[in-house]
């Protein structure tokens, strides 16, 4: 190693670890306070660094709350991802991806403060903020098309507006668990939800995946565990 290497890696890991102290208190703060409401100060106090290390990483609030949206995007869209190649059934599958991006929302502040962030989107980080929605709607249409490749859809459903349907009632589900029992309910909420919705779109309304949807929203708890 040349002369001074080991001081230039030892500053670059103090730097990689400073700009993840401060975006982790950042996803603490905007979760409990929302975009609006949080300060940078708030942000330095709880992250215990200066602001001049703030701003060493970051240049602005929305910035900063860009880089939240963007990782809780990057881990929602691997879970995915994961399910998809996993699961034999396309239907099976968009659930129990449902109850892991559920399992994210109550035990990641990450991923908790980038849906909030996504709902108070400011025209500064309105871009940021979409793509969630769009790539969740997406990835629900990658599983149906999977179940109807399957034969498991019904042959007449429109696969896109079935995607976004789903997307929809995920992200209302979710949301108003958080409101009314601080996420407590969620996924009990999420398999009621399923045994209503799924009957719609499959062509065996006794799919087992209906019938079981409790059960394999609960397999993702007990891994998240």
């Amino acid at each position: 190693m040349r002369p001074g290497g080991a001081a230039e890696v030892a500053k670059q890991q103090r730097a990689i670890e400073t700009r993840s102290q401060i975006i982790n208190a950042a996803a603490q703060v905007f979760a409990a306070s929302g975009y609006v409401s949080t300060s940078l100060n708030e942000i330095v106090r709880v992250a215990d660094v200066t602001q001049g290390a703030l701003y060493f990483h970051f240049g602005s609030k929305s910035e900063l709350a860009a880089e939240v949206i963007r990782l809780q995007h990057a881990k929602s869209i691997g879970a995915g991802a994961r399910h998809l190649d996993e699961q034999d059934s396309g239907i099976a599958g968009m659930v129990l991806l449902s109850g892991a991006l559920a399992n994210q929302i109550l035990n990641d502040p990450v991923v908790r403060a980038g849906l909030r962030l996504s709902t108070e989107a400011v025209a500064e980080m309105a871009e940021a903020a979409q793509l969630p929605y769009e790539e969740w709607a997406s990835t629900a249409k990658r599983f149906l098309e999977k179940a109807r490749a399957l034969g498991e859809t019904r042959a007449d459903l429109d696969l896109d507006a079935a995607a976004e349907v789903v997307s929809s009632l995920f992200t209302g589900t979710q949301f108003v668990s958080v409101a009314t029992t601080g996420g407590s309910d969620l996924l009990e909420r999420l398999a009621r939800m399923w045994k209503v919705v799924l009957p719609g779109m499959v062509s065996d309304p006794e799919h087992w995946a209906i019938l079981r949807a409790s059960e394999l929203i609960e397999t993702t708890a007990l891994e998240a565990a």
